[in-house]
């Protein structure tokens, strides 16, 4: 059986309150807003990831995103640095939280250490 994807903003949103309903003791609280260009979240960026941010009353961040074949390192899997992109992105607006629109976070150091893949057509939320 061929599973017919639904668009990538339609099925990240049903997705992701379907997970929070079922896996997680928090709300959402807000979303916070994507830009057209941005690699992350970029909704009009053709190669981009175009995730969405979501606040909750735990005071995080939830970033939920698909990734597609343009994304991919090795087959199927997604590339490592995509993957620290998504982490730095979802660290970066954190600081934003409950915050006015004029403040932005930016990475001073970062480091990471895989110990997974993250696999390709599957979404993804980052905590």
């Amino acid at each position: 059986m061929v599973k017919r994807w639904p668009s990538r903003e339609e099925d990240l949103t049903k997705v992701f309150y379907i997970f929070i309903k079922e896996d997680m003791d928090r709300k959402v609280t807000g979303k916070q807003p994507n830009s057209k260009m941005c690699f992350i979240c970029g909704l009009k960026n053709k190669m981009g990831l175009k995730a969405a941010f979501y606040e909750t009353d735990k005071n995080e961040l939830i970033a939920v995103f698909k990734p597609c074949q343009e994304h991919q390192g090795y087959p199927g899997r997604l590339h490592g640095g995509i993957a620290a992109a998504i982490l730095d992105e979802t660290i970066g607006r954190t600081v934003t939280i409950g915050k006015d629109d004029d403040i932005w976070g930016v990475t001073l150091e970062f480091s990471i250490k895989f110990n997974g893949i993250i696999p390709l057509r599957t979404v993804s939320v980052v905590i």
